[in-house]
């Protein structure tokens, strides 16, 4: 503090000696021209140089002000650098001392280490630790050869896309992220058949939508989205089979048929079964059997094919454990909120469907036992398909004796029976079906809510149609149904063809 405060002294008086100086010689030079400039312009007032001089004193003050500003401030400011500088240094040296102390030990350490390598005296040091739950097992440590051994692990084949995409290596996934990996190939002839597979491999999997990404994949229901050059594909993997061996015991399709019909697809009868065989007489006996026994529905798609217009998917072929369809479009319940006139259609569409199902084919009737919004899709054009087709009883098309009545009751939302089905030439069942899951305004969960045909307009609401449509659900003389189809269909029609 005494240094700052003399250096401010020294300053101070320097200045007052050079500004005395200054002083004393202006007021010479003003005293002499002063009294000869009073006498000529005493009677314009005060004279020019009396201006000047206020003007040079302001200035000099404002000058003196700002040196004493400086000159404190510079004198603080190089008082803190110095400060700064003296901290700075010591700290450094003291920060510097450590690591040098530190690397000295360890110098002498390694020293040691290698002095004792070089006369074959060192042993490898065992580590361990305190802590039971941080101890290395099965791990070896050897400082002298500086290796590590650690134990091998088995690799376990993940289930299903899902883990390849998120917990495999780079290289797993870019092998196992085809279509073609789903086939297991190995498995065959406890497969589908192998008529698709070289096609198969230029097919890649679709994760445009959600559904897609997320069918690929967590594997729901077996089920993959994927695409081809030309069209969008979906994949159906075949279930996991433990009983190969003794499904291949059977001599023929028509015994395992008969004695199996409890995997959701049902012959009603011994004919039925001989007659469904006669259909696939190409097919390896083994990948028959195989299919009949955990999906029938690629065999149902060769019988009831979409070039002979039946709303059904294309069927492209099989390859290992997937068959290989059309992508048809979304779930019946994303149309929620179409349009009225345009469920209306799809109404229409449905009973068309109905009915075709049970008389249209040359023959069999085909019942479907699993009508649901997840199992019938609509496209952009809101044509319908059914692509569900598992759970289905099969009966030959003979001339119509006896009219099987489904029984609607009230304290189960939807029910039937095989057996009465099997046993009349012709059922109503797809009519019922139809009517009670999908049209009905008491339709049970998870249908559309309300029905299909929700929500009318004004002038749709006073129609007949509904009146039929709960009529077709029950009536009370058990009119047939197929004339309650009949009607509503020519309702729905009529009111189309007014909106065109």
């Amino acid at each position: 503090m005494g240094k700052y405060s003399s250096e401010v002294e020294h300053d101070q008086s320097s200045y007052r000696a050079s500004r005395k100086k200054a002083h004393q010689r202006s007021r010479r030079s003003r005293s002499s021209s002063y009294s000869s400039s009073r006498r000529r312009s005493h009677s314009r007032g005060k004279p020019k140089s009396y201006h000047s001089d206020l003007k040079e004193k302001r200035r000099r003050s404002r000058s003196r002000d700002s040196y004493y500003s400086k000159s404190r401030s510079g004198a603080k400011e190089r008082h803190r650098s110095r400060s700064r500088r003296a901290s700075t240094s010591s700290r450094s040296s003291s920060e510097d001392d450590r690591p040098r102390n530190s690397s000295k030990k360890e110098l002498k350490k390694d020293e040691y280490t290698s002095k004792q390598k070089n006369e074959d005296k060192y042993t490898s040091q065992q580590f361990s630790s305190s802590e039971p739950s941080k101890k290395l097992e099965n791990i070896v440590i050897d400082l002298d050869k500086q290796t590590i051994k650690v134990p091998t692990v088995e690799l376990q084949e993940p289930d299903n896309i899902f883990h390849y995409s998120l917990f495999s290596s780079p290289a797993a996934r870019m092998e196992k992220t085809t279509p073609f990996d789903l086939t297991e190939l190995d498995s065959c002839p406890c497969c589908y058949g192998t008529d698709y597979c070289s096609e198969l491999k230029k097919v890649s999997f679709r994760y445009s939508t959600v559904k897609g990404t997320f069918n690929n994949l967590f594997s729901v229901k077996n089920t993959y989205f994927a695409r081809n050059s030309e069209t969008e594909l979906v994949l159906k993997k075949l279930k996991d089979l433990k009983n190969c061996d003794e499904l291949f015991k059977f001599g023929n399709t028509n015994d395992f048929l008969l004695n199996n019909n409890h995997k959701g697809f049902q012959t009603c009868d011994v004919e039925t079964a001989k007659l469904l065989t006669k259909q696939f007489p190409k097919k390896n006996l083994n990948n028959l059997l195989t299919t009949f026994n955990t999906n029938a529905e690629p065999l149902l798609l060769e019988i009831f094919q979409k070039h002979f217009n039946w709303p059904v998917p294309k069927l492209y072929g099989f390859c290992g454990s997937v068959v290989v369809i059309e992508d048809c479009g979304v779930p019946l319940n994303d149309i929620r909120n179409y349009n009225w006139h345009d469920r209306a259609f799809v109404a229409l569409q449905l009973l068309d469907a109905a009915e075709k199902f049970t008389s249209a084919h040359s023959i069999y009737r085909l019942y479907l036992t699993d009508i649901s919004p997840d199992n019938i899709v609509i496209n952009r054009q809101k044509l319908i398909t059914f692509v569900d087709l598992d759970h289905a009883i099969l009966q030959r098309n003979l001339p119509e004796t006896t009219i099987h009545y489904s029984e609607h009751t009230t304290f189960e939302d939807y029910a039937f029976s095989i057996e009465s089905i099997c046993q009349s030439s012709i059922s109503d069942h797809n009519i019922y079906a139809v009517c009670r899951l999908l049209l009905s305004p008491q339709a049970p969960w998870p249908m559309m809510k309300g029905g299909l045909l929700h929500s009318p307009p004004a002038t749709i609401a006073t129609k007949q149609i509904f009146e039929l449509v709960d009529l077709c659900v029950d009536s009370i003389n058990k009119t047939s149904r197929f004339l309650y189809s009949k009607r509503i269909r020519y309702q729905l029609s009529t009111i189309i063809n007014e909106m065109n």
